[in-house]
């Protein structure tokens, strides 16, 4: 038994195990070392360094390896695909799940609230967005001060039809419009950004954050359309923004998938 299943190396002899084998093998009657008892001894601690990890490399690991909360220290960067990597080589931005909300019922709005400070930026990813009807725009909004802003919102997005450009400006209104022809036959799909939410300043309102927006979706069987487009809020005063909200006037949300994620720099 070289180990018990839990790391611990056990002697043994042919008659006894333990710290005291050799003596309990010579108290059970057997006075004599032999060629077999050392063999026996001697082949035990032979396969517990067997299934150690050598310094040299020799080792093959043949099991996952759990650290129980250690870290590995003096780790060399990694150079091949398949090398750990030091904590060095990993990029500043590091993109992080945050929530994901799917659609099972028909909604007023997709909400996102108890966004931090933790990050610089935050992504939302829609896709297979239906609305109740083709006639409601779909649109976004920002919590400022414990509430969605509904006024103070500019922005200009650009909309593409079957390769035709239309543009939809948005001028001091009640949100951001990602585009006003989804249909609720084919699904939108497309990315919001919300770009430095804390402000830039102490002295300009945190509100006052950019909006970027980028997607498209069919509209009815061979119509399709790509929207580009960005805004800001500026209502809100000097508060934090600290969720989203999707929503479409007139009429709700009857599917989609919604999934936020927050950039660390």
């Amino acid at each position: 038994m070289p180990r018990n299943g839990s790391g611990v190396m056990v002697r043994e002899t042919p008659v006894a195990t333990g710290t005291t084998a050799w003596l309990d093998t010579k108290l059970a009657g057997d006075v004599n070392i032999t060629t077999v008892d050392h063999d026996f001894h001697d082949q035990d601690l032979a396969d517990a360094l067997t299934s150690s990890i050598a310094v040299d490399g020799q080792s093959v690991i043949t099991a996952d390896i759990p650290l129980n909360n250690h870290k590995i220290t003096g780790l060399a960067n990694g150079v091949a695909a398949t090398d750990a990597a030091a904590f060095g080589q990993i990029p500043n931005a590091a993109t992080i799940l945050i929530q994901t909300q799917t659609i099972s019922s028909a909604v007023s709005s997709v909400s996102f609230t108890g966004l931090s400070s933790t990050y610089s930026r935050f992504i939302i990813e829609y896709s297979g967005v239906l609305l109740s009807n083709n006639t409601s725009s779909f649109q976004v909004r920002v919590q400022a001060n414990a509430a969605f802003q509904t006024t103070g919102y500019f922005g200009s997005v650009l909309t593409t039809t079957n390769g035709t450009i239309t543009n939809s400006y948005t001028n001091n209104g009640s949100a951001l419009v990602i585009n006003s022809t989804v249909s609720n036959a084919d699904g939108c799909n497309g990315t919001v950004r919300l770009l430095y939410p804390v402000g830039s300043a102490s002295s300009a309102p945190k509100a006052w954050c950019q909006i970027q927006v980028a997607g498209g979706g069919m509209i009815g069987a061979t119509d399709y359309f790509n929207v580009f487009g960005s805004g800001v809020c500026t209502s809100g005063g000097n508060f934090a923004v600290t969720g989203f909200q999707f929503l479409a006037p007139g009429a709700t949300l009857t599917a989609g998938t919604f999934t936020l994620y927050g950039v660390t720099h």
